[in-house]
């Protein structure tokens, strides 16, 4: 348990990531974390960020619960305890489990676990009334009296300007949001992301080089041999004249799949054999634009993780984003192109 005076909860700024949960208590969680904030902030310390235990690993990059990892996040959070566990669904209750991290010495000074009941967080009234008696069992009020205040000096010209120079002058760390410059030792998740979005470019650039090929290549020898030979068999229902198509300006495709006789032979079509050769030809095509529209999505996120590569992000902006549900994607679109966007809450 940690002792507060008036004075220290003034200064000290516990900080409430939010709570762990599954599916069928994330609502609850959500709210018993809101009001854990606002009890400490009624018992008169200064409000912290706010972000999961999630967020912070991940702007960490720590591996599960690093005591020293949190403790480096806390620092850049400006926290001076982090307090972080998790709300389980237990029957008709829960279980509630909680550990509170001092920032400082990067050390574990409590841990609760407690059963509660289903009535204790029914209504936002029995919510506020668990966290008041879950801050009141992590922060108890010191016995000793509070010291008596020193009588104030007389008012000084001098030192009010002295004041107002140590604040202006006091160094601001982490002024700059991004270093440039290649990481020495870079997460493996920006080597990893590198790896498939440019495997995956050259996965599609090839499908999409091969289809086109394929289109005017084989399958347009394929269709004009099976246009001319109409003209050879005995069949002339189905004769295909190109030349004379051209002429008209007819589409060749479309003049084959034409139904001669709807009435009589539904689906019938005018030259089946050219018909298949086009639907080929279309499908393959539509494969060739879907690739290279991936290929340019996928060339941009290779991009994106080159850049990470050679790019240091502060940790205090990468908790920012966090914090905020910062996010960027990109789509095909079935006409063709591709749409880009992304979201920030503020």
């Amino acid at each position: 348990m940690t002792p507060v005076t008036a004075a220290g909860a003034a200064a000290a700024t516990p900080t409430v990531l939010g709570l762990e949960s599954d599916d069928a208590t994330s609502a609850k969680a959500s709210e018993l974390t809101a009001a854990l904030r606002e009890a400490l902030v009624a018992r008169g310390f200064s409000p912290g960020a706010e972000m999961t235990l999630l967020e912070l690993n991940l702007t960490m990059d720590c591996d599960g619960e690093d005591f020293d990892c949190l403790g480096r996040g806390g620092e850049n959070l400006g926290a001076t305890e982090l307090l972080y566990g998790t709300l389980r669904a237990n029957g008709d209750g829960f279980v509630l489990t909680l550990s509170l991290l001092d920032v400082s010495s990067h050390v574990l000074t409590s841990t609760i676990r407690k059963s509660i009941e289903g009535s204790q967080l029914a209504s936002a009234a029995a919510t506020t009334s668990l966290a008041n008696s879950v801050v009141a069992e992590l922060w108890t009020d010191t016995d000793d009296p509070a010291p008596a205040p020193a009588p104030a000096p007389a008012p000084a010209e001098t030192q009010e300007e002295e004041a107002a120079e140590e604040t202006v002058d006091e160094p601001k760390e982490n002024s700059r949001s991004w270093e440039w410059g290649r990481d020495p030792s870079p997460p493996g998740w920006k080597w990893a992301g590198i790896g498939v979005s440019a495997g995956l470019t050259a996965a599609s650039l090839g499908t999409a080089i091969t289809a086109g090929i394929l289109v005017q290549g084989s399958v347009r020898n394929d269709l004009l041999d099976e246009a001319d030979a109409s003209l050879d068999d005995e069949n002339d229902s189905n004769n295909i004249d190109r030349e004379q198509l051209i002429a008209d300006g007819i589409d060749l495709c479309s003049y084959a799949g034409e139904e001669i006789d709807p009435e009589n032979e539904p689906g019938a079509v005018r030259n089946a054999a050219v018909t298949k050769i086009c639907n080929k030809g279309n499908a393959l095509a539509t494969t060739a634009t879907a690739a290279w529209i991936a290929t340019g999505v996928f060339a941009v996120s290779t991009a994106v993780f080159t850049t990470l590569l050679f790019t240091r992000k502060k940790n205090d902006t990468a908790a920012m984003l966090m914090e905020r549900g910062f996010s960027l994607g990109g789509a095909p679109l079935p006409g063709g192109g591709a749409l880009f966007g992304g979201r920030i809450r503020f």
